[in-house]
């Protein structure tokens, strides 16, 4: 958070809420009285909070892979069910089917076997214009197999693009997560906006217990995936930013939505 702010980024100005409003104040610059709504994911979210905000304004809403209210914060039990998915794919797929007989096994059996042994591999990094660098070694943790098939899980309509990878480590080549483990520890920086959005956005008492903040949830994944594991935590704003139940709007002056443990 130091380095935004260190750049002059206003990291309180990244909420729905704002976000909302300024959509609205662009349909009223250009003397819109109706307008389409059309979102996918986080986009469906922001609609939404238009939508209660600002109802009047629109026509039409197209929603697709709708993220609502209280969905900012994955659950566990989510990703477990794209695995439970994933698995019933591969066995339902004739080549698969004998290949990888117990996907979610396999997947088990090589987190245990990362947490056991050194692993490593070797990676060659390019740059935008293409030009490869020095190659590296990288000692591989169960942390980058988590990382590795929760990205690939976390779109529906690409749950059997992990299956070849998975074959080949079953098989004992790592090199599928080489890019993976490259991008956890090249310190790239995460998007200021994408970030916040989040953080603001919240969660409801309910939805922290069934995440794991408190009680644990009965569907508690095996092998430890946890969707969205490198959020920063922080403590729920002050105000939400229209994600869950329906907030007043701030009158002039008031200070924005601010998240108590930036």
């Amino acid at each position: 958070m130091t380095y935004w702010r260190e750049q002059g980024l206003d990291l309180e100005a990244y909420n729905t809420v704002q976000s909302a409003d300024d959509i609205e104040a662009v349909a009223a610059a250009l003397g819109l009285e109706k307008i389409v709504l059309y979102g996918t994911s986080y986009g469906t979210h922001l609609g939404l909070s238009f939508l209660r905000r600002h109802p009047e304004r629109v026509a039409r809403a197209v929603m697709v892979r709708v993220e609502g209210p209280d969905q900012s914060y994955k659950l566990p039990s989510q990703v477990q069910l794209q695995l439970e998915r994933f698995a019933a794919d591969l066995a339902a797929d004739e080549l698969y089917a004998e290949l990888l007989p117990d996907a979610v096994g396999t997947l088990r059996d090589l987190l245990a076997q990362l947490d056991e042994d050194e692993i490593s591999v070797e990676y060659t990094p390019q740059s935008e214009d293409g030009a490869s660098g020095d190659p590296v070694e990288l000692l591989l943790s169960p942390w980058d197999l988590r990382v590795g098939v929760s990205n690939e899980l976390g779109d529906t309509r690409a749950r059997e693009s992990p299956a070849p990878a998975l074959l080949q480590l079953s098989r004992g080549d790592w090199s599928p997560l080489a890019e993976t483990a490259y991008s956890e520890r090249s310190g790239s920086m995460l998007p200021a906006m994408a970030l916040m959005m989040d953080c603001h956005s919240g969660a409801s008492a309910g939805r922290q217990r069934r995440g794991g903040h408190g009680r644990l949830q009965q569907r508690r994944p095996p092998h430890g995936h946890e969707r969205r594991a490198r959020q920063p935590r922080v403590d729920q704003p002050r105000v939400l930013d229209g994600g869950l139940g329906l907030p007043r709007r701030r009158a002039a002056g008031e200070p924005g939505v601010r998240a108590a443990a930036l």
